[in-house]
């Protein structure tokens, strides 16, 4: 019960972390370090673990502090003293705090949500996650600076701003991870780095500058819905590329939901995407760009991608281009 109750206070301050204004200064310091202890069962399994909540120090060349970065950490009890893997976990934005996949996918106590995965009503629920990743890997949830409970530290009048840089925010990071696997004694254990949206980019790019800038070598990656090609978040007429890139996404989605006859309509899909759907796309940007008057065989080609789904996968997946073409005009 204890627990519980932890673990609803955290989801309540960090969700009203992460909705702060990047230049509202936190009230006081946060502790260094606290750490407690508790049991979870995952499928008749029993696994004691460490939970460390921890700031963690970003310093320029000088030595002088210029952030303090946020994590917090899960670290399960191994009787046989085997070395698990470390994950280091972020979500995307820019701009989100790690949060939501701590307590909406990862961590081992989650936000109890509807089937529907609506956002619940209070009182919030925290309830056990028999699909936490703690099962398998250690888990390190950081915060870049200005989200949650990271900040900077710089005399700027927003000391955040100087981190809301793709090579600042990457260093900060990198640094944080270092200073994590020294702290724990855990620089022989492999390295994972998790990444949603934004993040995705985060430990894309993370995976060559760890190793290069800090010498930590990454076992591997896991990239959550990534924003790796962020024209594709944007998309105009004339990224034609970055259509037929999300058109097997769309297809893939439609056949989850009702399963094609054909095993390889997935394989379908990305031919189609990348031949017939992008020559249409590209005639009707040309005679856009012309702005010559339509024909008849003219119609028929700039619509080749509202009829795409017919030939990649069922009907229903046209009204799932649609709404994927809307989702996707929004930052991740």
């Amino acid at each position: 019960m204890q627990g519980m109750i932890a673990g609803a206070y955290l989801l309540l301050v960090l969700l009203g972390a992460s909705n702060a204004r990047a230049d509202e200064a936190l009230v006081g310091e946060l502790p260094a370090r606290v750490a407690t202890h508790h049991s979870i069962a995952l499928q008749n399994r029993k696994i004691d673990y460490q939970a460390v909540a921890e700031t963690l120090p970003v310093t320029d060349a000088k030595g002088s502090i210029t952030a303090s970065i946020f994590t917090v950490s899960y670290l399960a009890e191994v009787e046989n003293g085997g070395e698990r893997p470390v994950s280091f976990v972020f979500n995307g934005g820019p701009g989100a705090a790690s949060v939501f996949l701590h307590l909406g996918a990862l961590g081992p106590q989650i936000l109890e949500t509807t089937q529907d995965g609506a956002v619940p009503s209070p009182p919030l629920h925290i309830i056990v996650n028999q699909a936490t990743w703690l099962g398998f890997t250690d888990l390190v949830f950081i915060d870049p600076v200005g989200t949650g409970f990271s900040r900077g530290k710089g005399k700027e009048e927003n000391p955040d701003k100087p981190f809301w840089d793709v090579h600042a925010d990457i260093t900060s990071l990198d640094s944080v991870i270092r200073l994590w696997l020294t702290r724990h004694q855990r620089w022989t254990a492999p390295v994972y780095l998790v990444g949603e949206s934004y993040g995705g980019f985060r430990a894309a790019a993370m995976a060559q500058s760890l190793p290069h800038d800090v010498d930590v070598i990454v076992k591997g990656l896991v990239l959550i819905s990534p924003a790796l090609d962020l024209s594709a978040l944007h998309q105009s007429e004339r990224d034609l590329l970055a259509a037929a890139f999300i058109l097997p996404s769309y297809a893939a989605t439609a056949a989850a939901f009702h399963p094609p006859s054909s095993a390889n309509r997935a394989t379908e899909a990305e031919r189609f995407a990348l031949s017939d759907y992008l020559v249409g796309l590209a005639a009707r940007a040309t005679h856009s760009l012309r702005g010559s008057p339509k024909s008849p065989g003219s119609r028929r080609t700039s619509r080749a991608d509202i009829g795409v789904e017919s030939r990649a996968t069922s009907s229903p997946a046209r009204s799932g281009e649609r709404k994927g073409r809307q989702s996707a005009s929004t930052t991740a």
